[in-house]
């Protein structure tokens, strides 16, 4: 009994050795664990702080390059201002060039086409055949109110001293006065006509320079010299 009490008492001290000795040993790794984590939390204290540096040099070396760059922009602004404004005098003047070129062109153009002078003479030779058709309308007309027969200046109704080949018309000599031909009291002008129309450019009243005839189909013939068109007849 005593001896099995003895290695009782035994294993029982030993136990509270091992135990005491698994404390002591689990302190002092504590200890050397907390001050591993003290050292680590030191070492990412000063990392930190010169990760902090290092940025702070990061944002400092950017601070002053975006300073740089700015100012890099400012300059490609004024230049690019200063360019523009020479450019836009560039084509300005190109533009202004190419409009007085292009007005030159259109103005020779216009006047070439649109020559005012041609214009009148078209204009006059628009009038000259209306005339020339007013005057046969009133020599038709008087036509129809005396049977047939053509208004003449010889006082005889048996003749007729119509011309049968071109005779200009006018008062003047040489020429036959339509205006006063006719039975009296029914000549042409005032009763056909309210006046006896003549070339715009080159007659007058004594010479209309206006002709008129009798052909020998018995149609009449009336013409005028044209500036454009050349000689104008109106045969009726």
């Amino acid at each position: 009994m005593k001896v099995l009490q003895l290695v009782k008492k035994s294993s029982n001290d030993m136990k509270k050795n091992a135990f005491t000795m698994i404390r002591t040993l689990l302190r002092k790794n504590l200890v050397n664990v907390q001050q591993g984590f003290t050292m680590i939390r030191t070492l990412l204290r000063k990392n930190l702080v010169n990760v902090q540096q290092g940025f702070t040099m990061i944002r400092t070396l950017l601070r002053k390059n975006l300073v740089n760059v700015q100012q890099g922009f400012t300059m490609i602004r004024t230049l690019l201002r200063k360019n523009l404004v020479n450019v836009q005098q560039g084509f300005t003047m190109i533009e202004m060039l190419i409009v007085i070129a292009l007005i030159g062109v259109l103005a020779s153009t216009l006047m070439f086409a649109i020559n005012p002078a041609t214009q009148l003479a078209k204009a006059r030779d628009t009038e000259r055949e209306t005339h020339l058709y007013a005057i046969l309308s009133s020599i038709y007309q008087y036509q129809a109110e005396h049977s047939g027969a053509l208004p003449d200046t010889d006082g005889d109704p048996e003749t007729s001293n119509f011309p049968t080949s071109a005779a200009c018309i006018g008062a003047g000599g040489g020429c036959f006065n339509l205006a006063g031909a006719g039975d009296p009291g029914e000549t042409i002008v005032p009763i056909y006509m309210a006046s006896l129309p003549f070339d715009p450019k080159t007659g007058d009243s004594d010479d209309t320079d206006y002709t008129i005839f009798l052909d020998a189909n018995d149609r009449l013939v009336a013409s005028a010299s044209g500036e454009i068109k050349g000689p104008i007849t109106i045969t009726r």
